[in-house]
């Protein structure tokens, strides 16, 4: 084509149908992430409409190539099918669960890559009565016939009475196998809808406890058919649990609850809120959606250490106004780095916890008590004794490069004390970490005079084995001598 200089012309771009399918289908990383998008869908079309029954169902039902996907809510249904099937259309959103217009597009083509096994039933009180629509594939931008169906000659697929949607999808065993835990599983069907019962317990927790989303999944592989999903939710310690802060950004506030903790394993749960590498960090909700979770290189500068393993920082930002929220990658399973805003966000959130705490938060109080404890007793004993001196989180077995620390050792002047001390019960672990201290010292050439184990109490057989091993010699042939005693007998009154 031959131009003239200086002169303009327009071009009409147009669309590969088969390449625009293929490479939506390539957004997630796996079913689970994929079914997320249309329970975002029905999720959002149940807050926004004042139902008091708010149910999901997400059915599966064996065929010959793997699973029939059913997901099933009893929203108000789709009106303006013609916007719902647009792509980065978001005149539908009515709620930031839809944020980009492209979501069960997304979806469709990644179970579906041949556009050929989808179908799409929506009932609304504007239907004529006894009659449901059915968009089914294929998909195309050109256009996509829609059947207005007699209930009567074809009933309704789903089983929620009056208004509602289904997403039907057709998936490959293969795909289906996406459910795995990472890393080369071989799970059975059978465990692959306990994960994704899990991830569903997991990214809408908030959801189900505070707005009474009711989500339920159904196949034949699961124990009684059916399983309702339960909010999963981490159990541990808290370090600290704030709520209505005031997150800001050019000037416009956005409200934010966040807390951090130390986390417990429970029993049961496979891939979230665990003492692992890959549980542990910073979990971001938007309005109380998952969106982000093990972030901490991103957030903190640190050195990978196992002791940051079973922290976990959760920071739900809450606004109806998306245009203050980060922006989310395509599949709303990130956070776009990109965004002003998520950088801002990190920055807050590191000015609320600016170090990564090493150590449990009992351990952490514990600590606080020796270090009160140190400078009492440390200003007492100087009085009378200049050289007295308290030392907590003091190094034992250093003779062998170890990392192992007493609570405190105090020099009296002429004696040496090791301590160890729980806030609560001490216990027998607690004693034998005590004994683990004075061997420990022994080893170091500074032999204690006495150990001494505090707590607000002690468990049954505590004073007992003390008392066996004051019977006793240690490493250099002299008697150990412990003794047991409440925080106000050590000196640290309440």
């Amino acid at each position: 084509m031959q131009t003239i200089k200086g002169s303009k012309y327009t071009i009409v771009p147009s669309i590969d149908e088969k390449g625009f399918w293929e490479g939506i289908g390539k957004s997630f990383k796996n079913l689970s992430q994929a079914i997320w998008e249309p329970v975002d869908n029905s999720i959002s079309n149940l807050l926004s409409n004042p139902k008091s029954v708010r149910n999901i169902i997400i059915a599966f039902e064996r065929t010959l190539k793997g699973y029939l996907i059913r997901i099933e809510d009893c929203g108000t249904g789709i009106s303006e099918l013609a916007q719902a099937f647009s792509v980065g259309n978001r005149n539908n959103q009515t709620t930031t669960l839809n944020e980009h217009g492209y979501g069960m597009k997304n979806f469709l083509a990644f179970c579906d890559s041949t556009n050929s096994a989808w179908a799409i039933y929506t009932r609304t009180e504007t239907d004529r009565p006894g009659t449901y629509r059915k968009v089914s594939a294929p998909y195309s931008t050109i256009g996509i016939k829609v059947e207005v169906i007699d209930e009567k000659i074809q009933p309704w697929p789903g089983s929620l009475k009056g208004t509602g949607t289904i997403v039907e999808v057709e998936v490959s065993q293969t795909l289906f196998f996406t459910l795995r835990d990472r890393g080369g599983g071989t799970a059975l069907d059978a465990k692959c809808f306990e994960y994704l019962c899990e991830d569903l317990g997991f990214v809408y927790s908030t959801l189900i406890d505070e707005h009474n989303i009711a989500i339920r999944v159904d196949a034949d592989a699961i124990p009684d058919g059916t399983r309702q999903i339960k909010a999963l939710r981490p159990v541990g310690e808290f370090y600290k649990e704030l709520e209505n802060l005031d997150w800001t950004f050019e000037g416009r506030k956005v409200r934010v609850d966040i807390s951090w903790m130390d986390v417990k394993d429970q029993p049961g749960v496979n891939r979230y809120y665990r003492r692992s590498a890959r549980c542990s960090g910073a979990e971001i909700r938007l309005n109380g959606r998952v969106i982000a979770y093990n972030l901490l290189d991103e957030i903190w500068p640190r050195d990978n250490h196992p002791s940051t393993n079973g922290f976990l920082l959760q920071a739900n930002i809450i606004s109806s106004d998306r245009d203050v929220l980060p922006s989310t990658d395509r599949t709303k399973t990130a956070l776009l780095e990109s965004d002003p805003k998520t950088q801002s966000l990190y920055d807050w959130i590191r000015k609320q916890c600016p170090k990564l705490p090493k150590a449990k938060p009992s351990e952490l109080r514990e600590l606080d008590m020796f270090n009160r404890l140190s400078k009492k007793i440390e200003k007492f004993y100087k009085l009378t004794r200049p050289n007295a001196y308290a030392e907590t989180n003091y190094n034992v077995y250093r003779c062998y490069n170890s990392n192992i620390k007493a609570d405190m050792r105090f020099y009296d002047g002429e004696a040496v004390v090791y301590y160890e001390g729980k806030k609560g019960e001490a216990d027998l672990l607690a004693f034998y970490q005590l004994l683990m201290y004075w061997d420990g010292a022994v080893a170091d050439n500074d032999p204690p005079t006495k150990g001494i184990l505090v707590g607000d109490g002690f468990s049954p057989g505590v004073k007992d084995i003390i008392a066996y091993y004051n019977s006793r010699l240690d490493a250099r042939g002299h008697p150990y001598f412990f003794k047991a005693q409440t925080w106000n007998e050590a000196g640290l009154e309440d």
